[in-house]
């Protein structure tokens, strides 16, 4: 109905539709026919069934998504949806781990490991190893609103301690190859003021949660000093949360101090402004359309300095020539403000 809803409704429906998503969604139909004409030599029929409605469900997700065309700031809008995601299932397992009686579970969910809403240890590390990266990379990204980057910091004290209490080795494990591989790709200009922000009090949570043993045993839901370690994890554990909310947003200045940090070739760096996108690699963003443009305009004065106007969308552009060693250099100057 949703699919039959964008189509009937939308202007233009398809309109991010490509050959990869039809190759995909393809690709899915298929396993999808394939999925439930096995019921017919299979044993079971039922699970056949079953595999192929979760199978619809996926190809449905990739349709309904993949046709609407992707516009600027999609893709940050995902990273905070799905970090938001890995964060309440982090929250859920923690509160059922350090308040039982408020927050009780079944039977079924392993007592030593906090396995609680995915019902299996392992993919909880998992996703509190992925919600960890999304947080720091949303606490550290200049990109991001300053509230985002404040609830970012205070949900990583959170995190890092469910992670401890699912006893995921690999999980654990996997984070810092994580954390390593984000900080050399990525390079975040605010990682440190993000790691000091939310790592120190998420440290400090994770050793006070480490040093309460009662809170892996099988017992931990009906042993009264069990509960009195969770209500002090679970207090320790807020004043964490509020610690690095309250350091992220006071760090605004060492990151304005940081974005003006020098390589060490001497070439300053800006705080990752449009202008200096345009300033330090104009040509690969304006390209060779504006100075061709420059080229078919009359000089505007003795430094050969011509205004293109609103060229390429980015505001008022000024390219000028500059004489170095006797070669005339096309220069471009960003005059004004841009458009959003």
């Amino acid at each position: 109905m949703v699919l039959v809803g964008r189509i009937t409704l939308a202007s233009k429906p398809f309109e991010g539709w490509s050959s990869a998503l039809a190759l995909g969604s393809g690709a899915l139909a298929g396993l999808a026919v394939w999925t439930l004409a096995s019921a017919v030599w299979s044993d079971a029929p039922a699970r056949a069934l079953a595999e192929f409605d979760r199978t619809l469900l996926y190809g449905l997700v990739l349709v309904l998504t993949g046709s609407a065309a992707a516009r600027i700031g999609d893709l940050s809008m995902l990273l905070r949806w799905a970090a938001a995601a890995f964060a309440a299932i982090a929250l859920a397992g923690l509160l059922t781990r350090l308040l039982p009686d408020t927050f009780t579970i079944g039977a079924q969910f392993l007592p030593e490991r906090v396995s609680f809403p995915l019902t299996y240890w392992n993919a909880m590390g998992i996703a509190c190893a992925v919600g960890a990266l999304l947080t720091l990379h949303l606490t550290s990204s200049g990109d991001e609103p300053r509230g985002v980057q404040v609830v970012a910091a205070a949900m990583l004290a959170p995190i890092a301690v469910t992670l401890y209490l699912t006893f995921s080795r690999g999980a654990i494990w996997v984070l810092p190859i994580g954390f390593v591989l984000y900080a050399v790709l990525a390079q975040p200009r605010g990682l440190v003021s993000g790691l000091l922000a939310g790592g120190i009090p998420a440290a400090i949570a994770t050793k006070i949660a480490y040093g309460n043993e009662l809170l892996a045993r099988a017992d931990y839901d009906s042993s009264a000093a069990a509960a009195s370690q969770g209500r002090h994890v679970a207090l320790v554990v807020l004043l964490c949360a509020l610690a690095a909310a309250g350091l992220r947003y006071a760090a605004r200045p060492l990151d304005r101090w940081l974005g003006g940090w020098v390589h060490p070739a001497g070439d300053a760096v800006g705080d990752g402004s449009l202008e200096d996108l345009v300033d330090e690699s104009a040509q690969l963003v304006v390209g060779e359309r504006v100075l061709d443009q420059w080229c078919q305009l009359p000089a505007q004065g003795s430094d050969d300095q011509r205004d293109l106007g609103d060229a390429e969308g980015l505001g008022q552009l000024r390219v000028g020539s500059d004489v170095d060693g006797g070669e005339e250099e096309p220069t471009l100057e960003l005059v004004g403000q841009p458009r959003q």
